[in-house]
This record gives structure tokens, C-alpha cells and sequence, in this order.
């Protein structure tokens, strides 16, 4: 998987979590700074991409040759 291809991804899922709980809650935690919550959400994000990949890294098929 490209870095594009994972930017694209973490930004996806950035806009779902904030989609889902709002702007001042990420992971069920209230966080009452803007900014904070902003970080806290593309950590998440990173976080929840880094862990897909690798889960399903194990079931798509590799390139050999």
C-alpha cells in the first residue's frame, strides 16, 4: 500500500470518526480543546488505518517474482 494510498485512508477515517461522534469527542472522550481533539482524532485515525492494514495485510495475496 502506497503513502497515498494510507493518507487517503487515515483522512477517510478521520471524517468518520468526527461524522460519528462529533467535533469534541473521539473515542467516547470528551476533550474540550479544538485542537486537541483534532490530534487526538488523527491518532486515532493512524492508529485504526495501522491496524487494518496489518489484520488484512495477512489475507490479500502478495507479489512474488
Amino acid at each position: 500500500m502506497t503513502d497515498a494510498e494510507l493518507t487517503r485512508l487515515t483522512r477517510e477515517t478521520e471524517r468518520a470518526i468526527l461524522a460519528a461522534e462529533g467535533a469534541w469527542h473521539v473515542t467516547g472522550r470528551y476533550i474540550a480543546d479544538a485542537n486537541l481533539a483534532e490530534r487526538e482524532r488523527r491518532r486515532e485515525a493512524e492508529h485504526r488505518v495501522r491496524e487494518q492494514v496489518r489484520r488484512y495485510g495477512y489475507l490479500l495475496p502478495t507479489r512474488e517474482g
